[in-house]
Protein backbone atom coordinates (compact mmCIF):
# COMPACT_ATOMS: atom_id res chain seq x y z
CA UNK A 1 0.00 0.00 0.00
CA UNK A 2 1.13 3.49 -0.82
CA UNK A 3 0.29 6.32 1.55
CA UNK A 4 -1.38 9.12 -0.35
CA UNK A 5 -0.79 12.67 0.77
CA UNK A 6 -4.06 14.54 0.51
CA UNK A 7 -4.14 18.28 0.89
CA UNK A 8 -7.60 19.83 0.70
CA UNK A 9 -8.09 22.32 -2.10
CA UNK A 10 -7.67 25.97 -1.24
CA UNK A 11 -9.02 29.18 -2.61
CA UNK A 12 -7.18 32.05 -4.26
CA UNK A 13 -6.62 33.66 -0.86
CA UNK A 14 -5.00 30.46 0.48
CA UNK A 15 -7.81 29.43 2.85
CA UNK A 16 -8.81 25.78 2.98
CA UNK A 17 -12.27 24.47 2.17
CA UNK A 18 -12.85 23.91 5.91
CA UNK A 19 -11.89 27.52 6.68
CA UNK A 20 -14.24 28.74 3.97
CA UNK A 21 -17.01 26.50 5.33
CA UNK A 22 -16.45 27.73 8.91
CA UNK A 23 -16.52 31.36 7.76
CA UNK A 24 -19.75 30.78 5.82
CA UNK A 25 -21.40 29.01 8.78
CA UNK A 26 -20.33 31.70 11.25
CA UNK A 27 -21.85 34.37 9.01
CA UNK A 28 -25.00 32.38 8.14
CA UNK A 29 -25.77 31.31 11.72
CA UNK A 30 -24.77 34.65 13.27
CA UNK A 31 -23.13 32.77 16.14
CA UNK A 32 -26.43 31.15 17.22
CA UNK A 33 -27.49 27.52 17.67
CA UNK A 34 -30.93 26.58 16.36
CA UNK A 35 -32.55 23.56 18.10
CA UNK A 36 -35.52 24.06 15.77
CA UNK A 37 -33.93 24.37 12.36
CA UNK A 38 -37.11 25.91 10.95
CA UNK A 39 -35.69 29.09 12.49
CA UNK A 40 -32.40 28.94 10.57
CA UNK A 41 -31.91 32.19 8.64
CA UNK A 42 -30.74 30.12 5.65
CA UNK A 43 -31.76 26.45 5.35
CA UNK A 44 -29.41 24.44 3.17
CA UNK A 45 -27.05 21.51 3.56
CA UNK A 46 -24.15 23.63 4.79
CA UNK A 47 -26.12 25.50 7.47
CA UNK A 48 -27.84 22.29 8.59
CA UNK A 49 -24.51 20.48 9.04
CA UNK A 50 -22.91 23.52 10.65
CA UNK A 51 -25.82 23.89 13.07
CA UNK A 52 -25.69 20.20 13.99
CA UNK A 53 -21.97 20.52 14.68
CA UNK A 54 -22.45 23.64 16.85
CA UNK A 55 -25.21 21.93 18.82
CA UNK A 56 -23.34 18.65 19.24
CA UNK A 57 -20.34 20.40 20.78
CA UNK A 58 -22.48 22.62 23.03
CA UNK A 59 -23.41 22.21 26.68
CA UNK A 60 -24.18 18.65 27.74
CA UNK A 61 -27.64 17.92 29.19
CA UNK A 62 -28.23 17.78 32.91
CA UNK A 63 -29.77 14.95 34.88
CA UNK A 64 -32.92 16.97 35.52
CA UNK A 65 -34.67 19.03 32.84
CA UNK A 66 -33.81 22.69 32.90
CA UNK A 67 -35.52 25.59 31.22
CA UNK A 68 -32.07 27.05 30.81
CA UNK A 69 -30.61 24.21 28.73
CA UNK A 70 -32.68 24.82 25.57
CA UNK A 71 -30.08 23.05 23.41
CA UNK A 72 -29.76 19.29 23.70
CA UNK A 73 -26.69 18.07 21.79
CA UNK A 74 -28.43 14.83 20.81
CA UNK A 75 -31.58 16.27 19.19
CA UNK A 76 -32.64 18.98 16.79
CA UNK A 77 -35.75 19.22 14.66
CA UNK A 78 -37.05 20.48 11.35
CA UNK A 79 -40.83 20.75 11.42
CA UNK A 80 -42.21 17.49 12.77
CA UNK A 81 -38.97 15.65 12.00
CA UNK A 82 -36.74 14.92 14.97
CA UNK A 83 -33.04 14.66 14.08
CA UNK A 84 -30.87 12.60 16.39
CA UNK A 85 -27.08 12.46 16.49
CA UNK A 86 -25.71 9.39 18.27
CA UNK A 87 -23.11 10.76 20.70
CA UNK A 88 -21.75 7.26 21.47
CA UNK A 89 -21.77 8.19 25.15
CA UNK A 90 -24.40 8.21 27.88
CA UNK A 91 -26.08 11.51 28.59
CA UNK A 92 -28.32 12.25 31.55
CA UNK A 93 -31.31 13.39 29.49
CA UNK A 94 -33.20 10.09 29.38
CA UNK A 95 -34.46 9.60 32.95
CA UNK A 96 -37.89 9.77 34.54
CA UNK A 97 -37.49 13.48 35.30
CA UNK A 98 -37.19 14.17 31.58
CA UNK A 99 -40.13 11.89 30.78
CA UNK A 100 -42.29 13.59 33.39
CA UNK A 101 -41.38 17.07 32.13
CA UNK A 102 -42.55 16.30 28.59
CA UNK A 103 -45.61 14.41 29.83
CA UNK A 104 -46.60 17.36 32.05
CA UNK A 105 -46.42 19.69 29.04
CA UNK A 106 -48.49 17.20 27.03
CA UNK A 107 -51.21 17.12 29.68
CA UNK A 108 -51.19 20.94 29.73
CA UNK A 109 -51.64 21.03 25.94
CA UNK A 110 -48.21 22.61 25.41
CA UNK A 111 -46.33 19.69 23.87
CA UNK A 112 -46.08 21.22 20.40
CA UNK A 113 -43.90 24.00 21.83
CA UNK A 114 -42.03 21.89 24.42
CA UNK A 115 -38.82 22.28 22.45
CA UNK A 116 -38.80 25.96 23.45
CA UNK A 117 -38.63 25.00 27.11
CA UNK A 118 -36.48 21.84 27.08
CA UNK A 119 -35.24 21.50 23.51
CA UNK A 120 -36.21 18.85 20.95
CA UNK A 121 -36.28 15.31 22.39
CA UNK A 122 -37.63 11.87 21.52
CA UNK A 123 -39.88 12.21 24.60
CA UNK A 124 -41.41 15.33 23.09
CA UNK A 125 -42.03 13.52 19.80
CA UNK A 126 -43.63 10.50 21.44
CA UNK A 127 -45.72 12.70 23.75
CA UNK A 128 -47.12 14.41 20.64
CA UNK A 129 -48.03 10.95 19.31
CA UNK A 130 -49.52 9.98 22.69
CA UNK A 131 -51.73 13.09 22.72
CA UNK A 132 -52.73 12.50 19.07
CA UNK A 133 -53.74 8.90 19.90
CA UNK A 134 -56.56 10.34 21.99
CA UNK A 135 -57.97 12.05 18.89
CA UNK A 136 -57.16 9.40 16.29
CA UNK A 137 -56.07 5.84 17.13
CA UNK A 138 -54.05 5.51 13.92
CA UNK A 139 -50.63 7.07 14.52
CA UNK A 140 -47.15 6.11 13.38
CA UNK A 141 -43.55 7.06 14.05
CA UNK A 142 -40.87 6.42 11.46
CA UNK A 143 -37.37 5.92 12.85
CA UNK A 144 -34.67 5.65 10.23
CA UNK A 145 -30.93 6.04 10.02
CA UNK A 146 -27.68 4.33 9.27
CA UNK A 147 -26.40 1.28 11.10
CA UNK A 148 -25.29 2.25 14.60
CA UNK A 149 -27.18 5.55 14.57
CA UNK A 150 -29.27 4.72 17.65
CA UNK A 151 -32.57 3.65 16.05
CA UNK A 152 -33.09 0.68 18.39
CA UNK A 153 -32.23 2.73 21.47
CA UNK A 154 -34.59 5.56 20.47
CA UNK A 155 -37.33 3.03 19.70
CA UNK A 156 -36.85 1.46 23.16
CA UNK A 157 -37.05 4.88 24.85
CA UNK A 158 -40.24 5.78 23.00
CA UNK A 159 -41.98 2.45 23.66
CA UNK A 160 -41.05 2.58 27.36
CA UNK A 161 -42.36 6.15 27.51
CA UNK A 162 -45.72 5.07 26.05
CA UNK A 163 -45.95 2.07 28.38
CA UNK A 164 -45.04 4.12 31.47
CA UNK A 165 -47.51 6.91 30.80
CA UNK A 166 -50.33 4.73 29.52
CA UNK A 167 -49.99 2.57 32.64
CA UNK A 168 -50.16 5.71 34.81
CA UNK A 169 -53.29 6.88 32.96
CA UNK A 170 -54.96 3.48 33.48
CA UNK A 171 -54.55 3.69 37.29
Amino acid sequence: LTKLDFTPPSSKDGSSVREQFDAYITKALSGHKYPNMDELPVLNQATTLGNLEKIFYSEKPREKPSKFLKVNPVYTQVGATLISVNPFERFECFGHDWEDAYHRLGKEGLISTAWREYGPHCYGTIEEVYQALKRCPLQSVVICGESGSGKTYTNKLMINYLLDHDTQAAR
